[in-house]
């Protein structure tokens, strides 16, 4: 929260809201007591003066300041109410020795959240101790700010990052150590952060990618990573990228053995979870030429060039399911065949919208002209367009009562209806890519 001293240097800024507060050790009968600025900020302004200057309605969050910190010391807390510990906000004690307690957001009665999860306390970037606030913190505390060692062995954890900051990108052995005097299990890596914070990624555009735990550093560099809480951390440099031909089973997946599209698959307690992709550019490619084939000749590659530049930018196309195991099993190939479909599906789709821009340069006269008046056009082909069933309904009533299709011819009839014209533009871009009609490029 707010660690501020203001332009005049008088006041230190304190404040609560947005799932934190200002926390402070108090001293109380040979031991701390906690104060939380939240619940005790008359106390504390007893003790340091100040004020606090404001209160929303709800009491949710609030900001005022003290002059000194007199007996109190700022302490730093981690939330312990969210799915990860990544909210966490250590304060030093020492140059080398920081604190965080548990601390649960708009909580006033802290007994509870505190028997239960660790007080932890770091020295240095490579030191993590748990120990619990009732029971050996106070002894903990006057260890480590005597600068002497804790008498209990700790256990050496380690592991292999990448710093991604560096310029060679090499993969090293990364040591901690833990103290767990709490009794209880966590997993200290995720308070490791100030150790770690070199060997940060950010997570990948690619779906595909993110599914394989592969992420790109700023200079290009692939690696492969691991999350810890909410951060990724680059665990292995690669070479290349795997995702662009499979030929084998990945770690932790089964090779599905399809040749043009990439497959693989992995099994969990009562189904399957199957992944497909392809590369973009040759998916994409393989539709554009096939929808070219209906455009005149001399107008084809502006048309492709076109559709290229409003294709999703991204390298690969995929496709994933969950199966019931034992439906899996019965019938491989038909899952793989569903995972091709949805691929073909997703590419049409794309493809789909960006001819939809393409059309969208021709004038209503174009429009009109280029779909034959015999065409049948039915209240499905108005919802698809993107006209709601309640409009649509009406339109129907007062135009066409009883029906649920006419043809284009009667429908040009309403063509000055900004509606109308979107199920021509619908048409003419669904027909267009399946070859039923030919539209001439705007001059």
């Amino acid at each position: 929260m707010a660690n501020n001293m203001n332009r005049n240097r008088k006041h230190i800024d304190l404040s609560w809201g947005d799932g934190g507060t200002d926390l402070f050790f108090a001293p109380c009968d040979g031991g701390f007591e906690i104060l939380d600025y939240e619940y005790d900020f008359g106390r504390i302004h007893e003790k340091c003066g100040g004020k606090c200057y404001y209160q929303s309605c709800s009491g949710c969050s609030g900001a005022g300041y003290i002059e000194q910190y007199a007996d109190l010391t700022r302490v730093g807390y981690y939330r312990v109410d969210t799915v990860h510990n990544e909210f966490q906000y250590p304060v030093h004690l020492t140059d080398e020795v920081s604190i965080m307690l548990p601390y649960v957001s708009h909580e006033s009665d802290k007994r509870s959240t505190l028997e239960n999860n660790p007080v932890v306390i770091m020295v240095g970037k490579s030191t993590i101790i748990y120990c619990g606030f009732y029971t050996n913190m106070n002894e903990v505390l006057t260890t480590l700010l005597s600068g002497e060692e804790l008498k209990q062995e700790p256990r050496i954890l380690k592991r292999t990052f990448v710093d991604t900051k560096s310029y060679w990108k090499s993969a090293e052995e990364v040591e901690l150590k833990f103290y767990n005097l709490f009794g209880r299990s966590y997993y200290p890596w995720e308070f490791a952060t100030e150790l770690l914070k070199d060997c940060t990624v950010y997570y990948p555009d690619e779906r595909i990618h993110s599914i394989f735990r592969i992420s790109t550093c700023e200079d290009g560099t692939l690696v492969r990573t691991t999350r810890i809480g909410q951060t990724l951390y680059a665990a292995e440099v690669l070479e290349s990228d795997p995702c662009e031909k499979v030929h084998e089973a990945f770690p932790g997946w089964e090779f599905a053995g399809t040749n043009m599209t990439n497959m693989l698959y992995k099994f969990r307690e009562n189904d399957v979870y199957i992944v497909g992709w392809e590369l973009a550019d040759v998916a994409y490619q393989k539709k554009i030429e096939r929808i070219a084939r209906f455009i005149p000749a001399s107008e084809a590659a502006e048309f492709k060039s076109f559709v290229k530049e409003h294709l999703p930018s991204t390298k690969y196309v995929e496709f994933e399911i969950t199966v019931p195991k034992l439906l899996f099993f019965m019938n491989k190939e038909k899952q793989f065949a569903n995972v091709r479909k949805g691929i073909a599906t997703k590419v049409r789709e794309d493809a789909f919208e960006a001819a939809k821009q393409f059309v969208a340069d021709f004038n209503d006269k174009q429009i009109l002209e280029a779909i034959p008046d015999e065409l049948i056009i039915t209240l499905e082909d108005s919802y698809t367009s993107g006209n709601c069933e309640p409009g649509t309904q009406a339109f129907v009533d007062k135009y066409f009562p009883g029906k649920t299709e006419t043809t284009a011819g009667e429908l040009k009839k309403y063509a000055d209806n900004w509606n109308v014209m979107r199920i021509f533009r619908y048409i003419a871009t669904r027909d267009m890519i399946a070859g039923k009609v030919k539209l001439k490029l705007p001059a």
